[in-house]
């Protein structure tokens, strides 16, 4: 075999196996620290051979664009061994213990990346509660000593979010689904804006015709001004309004361009 032949076998050789090696099965076994944020792709939770304690981490697949826009997310990676069970969800007190189904790889290992809800973590709470719901049976998480008494004689688990958990959000972000209207939902979505000193600031846009006196945000007496806006699963284009003068929601990053009022925010509700 030449020189050349050689070279490429090897570069192929590098781009599919070195990224495993990086981001293995045994990386995610070690004990994390919180602080340090990794980015993992699904075919590494794909390849996890036991469940880890929870960890905030990166997580890129083509299957998140559907539901979050973007093939990158950020949240907390859960997880869950038993052979046995068919079917695992993860519940937390952030949502009133909401079942959130968890994928199975083909080592037996159930995950979910969890997003917490921001408006939850907009109100500074510090600890997640949580257990696993699996086949009808309601465990505590094993992989970690983190628990306490639920109040019905068994344990629930403990998740302590960090500084970048609970540090102040801004933007506009999707608190929760709130209500059914008829076949659809209606998602609370929460603006928040740090201006103290602006008097006034509404939100405008396509889901109020542009009117800048329907929105009003409350003033709040540490310089964050709030406002929460029922709105049915959509696309959505909106301004501030600051004192008399629009502006772009600079904590939103995602634009779109509109005829009349030029730069605008993009705002995308799903269905979930």
């Amino acid at each position: 075999m030449n020189i050349k032949k050689t070279s490429i076998i090897l570069a192929i050789h590098s781009f599919f196996i070195l990224p495993l090696v990086g981001f293995s099965s045994d990386l995610l076994e070690k004990k994390s620290d919180q602080t340090e944020i990794r980015t993992y792709y699904y075919r590494h939770l794909n390849n996890l051979k036991k469940a880890v304690p929870p960890r905030r981490i990166n997580f890129i697949d083509t299957r998140n664009v559907k539901q979050y826009g973007s093939m990158g997310v950020e949240g907390i990676l859960f997880t869950y061994q038993n052979i046995h069970v068919k079917n695992v969800s993860l519940v937390t007190d952030f949502d009133k213990y909401k079942k959130h189904p968890m994928i199975r790889n083909h080592h037996g290992v159930f995950y979910l990346i969890y997003i917490p809800n921001e408006y939850i973590l907009s109100q500074d709470r510090k600890v997640l509660k949580y257990k696993y719901y699996a086949d009808g049976m309601y465990h505590h998480d094993g992989t970690h000593e983190n628990t306490t008494n639920d109040g019905a004689n068994d344990l629930i688990s403990l998740y302590y979010l960090n500084e970048t958990d609970v540090k102040a959000k801004e933007g506009a972000m999707r608190a929760m689904v709130s209500e059914k209207r008829g076949d659809k939902f209606a998602s609370k979505t929460f603006f928040r804006v740090y201006a103290p000193d602006a008097d006034e600031i509404s939100v405008v846009g396509s889901f109020n015709f542009w009117n800048p006196d329907l929105d009003i945000m409350t003033k709040k007496e540490n310089g964050y001004h709030e406002y929460t806006k029922k709105l049915p699963p959509g696309e959505y284009i909106y301004l501030l309004k600051v004192d008399g003068k629009y502006q772009l929601d600079a904590k939103n990053r995602e634009l779109r361009s509109h005829a009349i009022y030029g730069r605008t925010n993009y705002l995308r509700i799903g269905n979930k």
